[in-house]
């Protein structure tokens, strides 16, 4: 089993599992290798998650950042897996009679016919704005006959509650949300990632599978957004934005390691974990005051 976290730095880990919040991820710690991997520069997502995927470099295997022409070469769209040249391991397992699940691996869209399962990096993408329509996009998932059930798995934003919210934003209450938008960003990377995990584990638990990869990029969208409030606090962050929003990348590691968890129990004792990052993200005084878009 393949686990991705995007941008997961051991720089916050360690500080986590020293202070007993990430015992799932303590325990992999302890009871196996770890180690830094270097990444490929530019930390374009995509192009690394497609490395890791192939065992190739981007000139090899063809996806380089996170856009690519259409087919009518007119404009741009988000990168699809068309533009990968080479076999991915699962694709390699499949020649092999092996079967796979594989759930949201960017860029995974549209979804392959393998032996097994996919569900693709589109799947979990939850609208913008809150009430608008949200339709699961037409090869999201293989094979077709699991459209219906996994399109009921999703979550949505609207669906993240208040005992779901409060461990990342502990005082919400206070926020405007018709000036500040952060709490609204903040249901959309929690549903997100729990959309992922719903997949996974039902596909984990209800099929049969001999390699399994399943990717959350919600870590990086955490630490994009709210790595500027994150302890210690920076001059330029006020107050009432530390007050409120400084727990929630902390959040965001926690509940990664509580989501291991269940994944873990459904690999069994008998299956052989890896849990990866593509890149790190500083949390200390390396920080960058402006993050680009």
């Amino acid at each position: 089993m393949l686990v991705g976290w995007d941008a997961a730095d051991w720089k916050i880990i360690h500080k986590l599992i020293d202070d007993g919040k990430m015992p799932v991820t303590q325990n992999l710690v302890e009871t196996g290798v770890v180690g830094n991997l270097r990444t490929l520069l530019p930390p374009l997502s995509p192009m690394l998650w497609t490395s890791i995927a192939t065992g190739k470099r981007p000139f090899k295997h063809g996806i380089y950042g996170f856009t690519e022409p259409t087919p009518d070469g007119k404009t741009v769209q988000p990168m699809t897996i068309v533009s990968r040249r080479c076999k991915a391991i699962w694709n390699i397992l499949n020649q092999n009679e092996l079967q796979s699940t594989v759930v949201g691996w960017w860029p995974s869209h549209p979804a392959e016919p393998i032996n097994g399962h996919m569900v693709s990096d589109f799947y979990q993408k939850a609208p913008k704005k809150p009430g608008e329509h949200w339709s699961l996009l037409p090869k999201s998932i293989h094979p077709k006959e699991k459209y219906k059930e996994l399109n009921e798995l999703r979550v949505h934003p609207l669906e993240i509650r208040s005992e779901h919210l409060l461990p990342f934003i502990p005082d919400a209450a206070e926020i405007d949300q018709e000036t500040d938008p952060r709490l609204s960003m903040v249901m959309k990377m929690i549903a997100e990632c729990t959309s992922i995990q719903s997949a996974a584990t039902y596909l984990l638990e209800n099929e049969p599978w001999d390699f399994a990869a399943i990717y959350f990029d919600a870590i990086d969208h955490f630490c994009h957004g709210f790595m500027k409030y994150h302890p210690p606090q920076q001059k330029h962050v006020s107050d009432k934005d530390y007050k409120i929003y400084h727990n929630v990348v902390t959040a965001g590691y926690v509940y990664h390691d509580m989501m291991l968890g269940r994944l873990l129990e459904l690999a069994g004792d008998d299956t052989t974990i890896i849990l990866m990052s593509d890149h790190g993200f500083h949390p200390d005084h390396l920080r960058p005051r402006l993050i680009p878009a």
